[in-house]
Parts: structure tokens; sequence; C-alpha cells
């Protein structure tokens, strides 16, 4: 059972780290349609289409948020126009370091890379916009080690892997709890 949750969480990781670390898009593919915010000549916006029938159906949405020539944001859409996936850098280096996911346009995991290695080390996960669910490799040895589960939008309990062999060592209930 151990052996096949940490093949588990390395196949997670592994999958997420390709997500932050890469971009397997191929523009060619389709229309594109390019936009300058500020007016410096410069494109701030790249929208990629395909077409159906006579309309234009928006795939991909980048968009440089502080106008220094590198897409900060990559929104990705399905072929119903919903958002699957929004592509982040933070801290403005070129590197995307958080990845939300979306199913029927709602928010339902987010991907962060704390440390801006190029690997995720923390996840947060939502039902019904209420965040459920966190989970961190907090030592970045690449396995999970920390988890927060939520009950109401409101912290329930925490649990820590002090020996990191995948296992919860250490349960901190919450106010809630212990009331």
């Amino acid at each position: 059972a151990d052996r096949l949750r940490k093949e588990k969480t390395s196949k997670q990781l592994e999958k997420a780290e390709r997500l932050i670390g890469s971009d397997d898009f191929d523009p060619d593919e389709f229309r594109k349609r390019e936009s300058d915010l500020n007016s410096d000549k410069v494109v701030d916006v790249t929208e990629y289409f395909f077409i159906e029938g006579e309309q234009e159906v928006l795939v991909r949405k980048e968009v440089d948020v502080n106008f220094d020539r590198k897409f900060d944001v990559i929104r990705s859409f399905n072929k119903k126009r919903e958002l699957i996936s929004e592509r982040m850098d933070t801290d403005f280096d070129g590197k995307v370091d958080v990845v939300s996911f979306f199913e029927a346009t709602v928010l339902v995991r987010k991907e962060y890379d704390t440390n801006f290695d190029n690997k995720v080390d923390l996840w947060r996960f939502f039902e019904d916009n209420n965040i459920v669910k966190k989970e961190a490799d907090l030592n970045y040895d690449g396995d999970i080690d920390y988890w927060e589960y939520f009950e109401g939008g409101k912290l329930d309990r925490v649990g820590i892997d002090r020996d990191s062999d995948g296992e919860v060592d250490d349960w901190e209930l919450t106010q809630l709890n212990k009331g």
C-alpha cells in the first residue's frame, strides 16, 4: 500500500512538474489575434482561435499584465468556451509558478511552485468555490508531508508527516474540533 501511494504521489508530482515547467501548445494550429493594451506598439495580449462554422472559438489567451514583454497569464479554454486552466507567473521571472484547474468553469485545484524550482510543492483543492484540502511538500523532497482539511471553508485539522513515510504522524485539531 505504501509503495502504491508513493507511486501515485510521484506520478502526480511528475505530471504537475510538466504543467509548471513546460507548455506543449502549438500556436501554428490556430488563428491568432494580437492586441496592444497600453499603445506602446508592443503586443500585450495574444488570443488563439479555431473556426467552428463561421464562429471563432477562443482556445487560449496570453496576457502580459506588467508590460515587460513576457506573458504572465495564460488561459486555456475547451471547445465549449469554458476556462479549463490558468497558468500564472506571479513573480514575473518568465516562468509559470501557479496553475489553476477548472471544471465547468469552477475552480477545482491550484498548484504552486513556492520555491520557484519548476516543481509543484503546494496543492489546494476546492469544492463549490470553497477550499477543502491543502497538501504540501514542505521539505521539497518530492513527497507530500503536510495536509490541511477544511469544513465549510474553515480549517478543521492539520496533519504532519515528520518521518517521511507518507503517513500523518501528528494531527492538530482546530478550535472548531476541540470545543
